[in-house]
Formats: structure tokens, C-alpha cells, sequence
């Protein structure tokens, strides 16, 4: 199982659109406001989800939860390419979040689970350090994946049709994960009521335990600050391209000395390589 843990990690990063998720909805006609707005609504509805996520995981399956979630982020990922205007692109990033709650966290536990069944529970840092490691050697090597899809296609919003691949194939990865790994799934069919109890549960845990009010309070601090940094880099580094040689030569690269075409073309290899570079850096760390 170990190499499908690290190979679920590995096509999980896979997300060619991240090195280019602003200018990508840029070029399909929408203001920084209104992609603030979407980014917004999205961590939203992350945060909103997280524990009602977890208890659906509890009661409904681990194995079942990751299925739901790759699939809700296959047709975000297709309403992202279709640009179908900012109202269907709300429910987009509905999906990505309800594909970021019902992920995080879950696939952890089935890991654990595993090594709990095969008596390797010492091993929990080490093994869980070497799936992390494959998922951020993934996001590396999709930067790379990302801008030679960019770079033929000459568009960015092409690359949200091409996320769905990867995320496909993990989705049938993770469908066909043994049994076991479910957890200890209740026999009678939990209602929503039951979902609530379990949520308001975990929300007053959460209220009550000063450690984990604390923990909650850092991880917040940390990762949203981190997420909006990586996406709103992107045009900045847009507007560094322009000023240097490397739209220049991009240009003559094939782009028929078209300027557009250069900078286009300059800011893929670019951002690829930001994108590469962190990759590389967070498998390491």
C-alpha cells in the first residue's frame, strides 16, 4: 500500500492550473475584485466544512469521503475550463472547497489505519514524511507539466481541463483501496441528524480545549496569509517578466517575434520555474 499512498500524494499535486490560477481567470475577463471574491468565498466554505466533513468521514467511510472529494474536484475543475460567468464560477469554488474539507485530514487517517493493521504504528513519522515528500516532488514536477501545456495550448485557462486527468486516475486509486481502511463505519445508516451531533461535537471541542483553540488559531495565521501569497505572486512576477530579456527570447522562441506571444510565453517559464523551485524547497523541508 505504501506506493499507493505516495503515488495518491504525487497525482494529488498534480494541479496544473495552480501556477497560473489568476492570470487564468484574468484571461477569461474577470477583475482581481471578483477573483478576491471567489478566493474568498472558497476558503469560506473550507473552513465552514472542515468538521461536518470529518464527521461524514466517520460515519459514512474514509475510503467513500476521498471518493466525493476527488469527484467534486473533477467538475470544479471543468466548470474552472468552461468559464461559464462569475455565478457558475461561485459554484466551482463551492466544489473545490467541498473537495478541500472532505480531503484533508482523511487520507491521514487511512494511512494510519494501515499501519495500525500492520503492526508498523512506530513507523507513523517516517512513513507519513515519505508520502509528504512524493506529494510536494508532484507539485514540482506539475509545474513543469503545467507550462508545457500552457506553452502548446498558448492559453492558460487550458490547463483546468488537464487537472481533471490525474485527478481521475486518483480517484479510481483511491475507490479501490482496501476495505478496512473505511474505518469503523456505523452498521445502521447514519442521518443528518447524527451529522450535526457530531459536528456541533467537534465545534465545541474545539471552542472548550485551549491547546486546540491555539492550534486552530496558528494554523489559520499561517496558511491563509501562504495561500493568497502563491496565487497573487503570479502577477507580480507577470509584470517582473515583462521588464526583462526573458520575454525577449521567449519571443524569438518560436512566437514569430510576436511581443504578446514573448510575454505569454515568459511568464509560463517563469512561474513554472517560482512554482518548481517551492516545490522542490517543501519536499526537502
Amino acid at each position: 500500500m505504501l506506493w499507493r499512498f505516495c503515488l495518491y500524494g504525487f497525482l494529488k499535486n498534480q494541479r496544473y492550473h495552480e501556477p497560473f490560477f489568476v492570470l487564468a481567470l484574468v484571461e477569461q475577463g474577470l477583475s482581481f475584485l471578483d477573483i478576491g471574491l471567489l478566493v474568498g468565498f472558497r476558503e469560506l466554505c473550507v473552513n465552514l466544512l472542515e468538521i461536518p466533513s470529518g464527521a461524514i468521514a466517520d460515519l459514512y467511510g474514509r475510503r467513500r469521503s476521498m471518493v466525493a472529494s476527488f469527484a467534486a474536484y473533477i467538475a470544479s475543475f471543468l466548470l474552472l475550463a468552461a468559464a461559464p460567468g462569475l455565478g457558475l464560477l461561485f459554484l466551482a469554488m463551492g466544489l473545490f472547497a467541498v473537495g478541500e474539507a472532505f480531503r484533508t485530514g482523511t487520507h491521514k487517517a487511512m494511512i494510519f489505519e494501515w499501519l495500525r493493521a500492520e503492526g508498523r504504528e512506530r513507523e507513523k513519522a517516517a512513513v507519513y514524511g515519505y508520502t509528504r515528500s512524493w506529494s510536494k516532488r508532484g507539485g514540482a514536477v506539475g509545474a513543469l507539466i503545467a507550462a508545457a501545456i500552457a506553452w502548446r495550448a498558448g492559453a492558460l485557462s487550458t490547463v483546468f481541463w488537464f487537472t481533471t486527468i490525474p485527478y481521475a486516475i486518483n480517484l479510481i486509486n483511491l475507490a479501490t483501496y482496501p476495505s478496512y481502511l473505511e474505518g469503523q463505519v456505523s452498521e445502521v445508516r447514519a442521518r443528518p441528524a447524527e451529522v450535526l451531533r457530531l459536528s456541533l461535537r467537534g465545534i465545541g471541542a474545539a471552542l472548550r480545549l485551549g491547546g486546540l483553540r491555539r492550534l486552530l488559531g496558528e494554523s489559520m495565521a499561517f496558511e491563509g496569509p501562504h495561500k493568497l501569497a502563491r496565487d497573487y505572486l503570479q502577477p507580480l512576477i507577470e509584470l517582473w517578466v515583462l521588464g526583462l530579456p526573458l520575454a525577449v527570447w521567449a519571443s524569438e522562441l518560436g512566437a514569430a517575434g510576436d511581443p504578446a506571444r514573448g510575454a505569454f510565453r515568459g511568464t509560463v517559464i517563469a512561474l513554472s520555474l517560482v512554482y518548481f523551485g517551492l516545490g522542490l524547497i517543501e519536499s526537502a523541508a
